[in-house]
């Protein structure tokens, strides 16, 4: 898979692991190249609408992200503000405290 963007696409500043971009780069390759986290792909997602994509999605749910990660990333981002994700955030069997943290988290 690959996602080519420039810097300009994105909304905030990469933080310092990614202060060396080129101006255009593949988004995936960087964050294969600098460990493959979910973090990373879910602040990608949220700052460049180039990714997102039900593909760069996916590839994000392989990473197998955290409950704090994706409670933070529901969130943040409305691309992901779906049913589909609220299943998938489900399948993570998280505890009652975790469901009323994302519920709290929505509601502010």
């Amino acid at each position: 898979m690959k996602l080519i963007i420039k810097k300009t696409d994105l909304l905030e500043t990469p933080c310092e692991r990614y202060n060396d971009l080129p101006n255009q780069f593949d988004a995936i390759e960087e964050i294969t190249k600098r460990g493959n986290r979910s973090e990373d792909v879910n602040w990608l997602i949220i700052n460049c609408e180039f990714a997102q994509t039900n593909e760069i999605l996916e590839y994000y749910k392989s990473l197998k992200p955290s409950f704090n990660d994706v409670n933070w990333f529901i969130k943040k981002c409305k691309f992901v503000q779906t049913p589909e994700i609220l299943e998938y955030f489900k399948s993570l069997n998280p505890t009652t405290t975790q469901v009323r943290w994302l519920i709290n988290r929505l509601e502010s």
